[in-house]
């Protein structure tokens, strides 16, 4: 799986991220999942099918609470 527009840089190597035995996820400044691996799949319940580039909120914050977290991470953004 790319890290998309990580890899180029050097910061990630998919293949290193994928063999760790710990959930390890990518999140770029966008607040968009850009990594996500098998370890942390399985923890945070985040089936194949599901692209990555979906917005880290959506897996992370419950849907009744996203707004009040979107709101604050404008605030933090200076928006």
């Amino acid at each position: 799986m790319p890290v998309d527009g990580m890899t180029g840089q050097g910061w990630v190597d998919p293949g290193f991220l994928e063999s760790v035995a710990d959930p390890v996820v990518v999140v770029d400044p966008r607040g968009v999942l850009g990594f996500v691996n098998e370890a942390a799949r399985r923890l945070i319940g985040l089936r194949h099918d599901r692209p990555l580039g979906m917005p880290a909120a959506e897996v992370f914050v419950e849907a009744a609470e996203r707004a009040a977290f979107e709101e604050v991470i404008r605030w933090v953004r200076g928006g």
